[in-house]
């Protein structure tokens, strides 16, 4: 059995991809933050602040037109994404909630915003 296993493992190591390496470029910087650590502009067109920790200082990063809103995982308008986010900064459920908020590294600009909705 032992010698079944070795022979497997030393077959698959010389058929990988000649040894090719695969090299993962980060393009995207992620914050998770507390619904109360974060504010959203009036429209599209303006800049939301946010702060990282308790201790960070307070970052500006500016939507643009193709940034996603995204609710319980489904795009919505950004509207009623601010419409969804006033309501859970009223309720007993907000202070559970988190947001991710990723920003574009090149540009500074924010790719999307993402919240899930604490279940009941």
């Amino acid at each position: 059995m032992r010698a079944k296993v070795f022979t497997t493992l030393v077959l698959l190591g010389l058929f990988n991809s000649a040894g090719a390496v695969r090299v993962l470029k980060e393009v995207e910087r992620p914050f998770e933050v507390a619904i109360g650590q974060l504010t959203l502009p009036k429209d599209t067109g303006g800049s939301l602040t946010l702060r990282a920790c308790d201790t960070c200082r307070v970052g500006s990063y500016r939507l643009q037109g193709s940034t996603a809103f995204l609710l319980d995982g489904r795009a919505i308008a950004y509207a009623d994404f601010n419409h969804a986010l006033d309501g859970l900064r009223g309720s007993t459920t907000g202070d559970a909630t988190v947001v991710s908020v990723f920003v574009d590294l090149d540009t500074e600009r924010v790719t999307r915003i993402s919240v899930y909705r604490p279940r009941r």
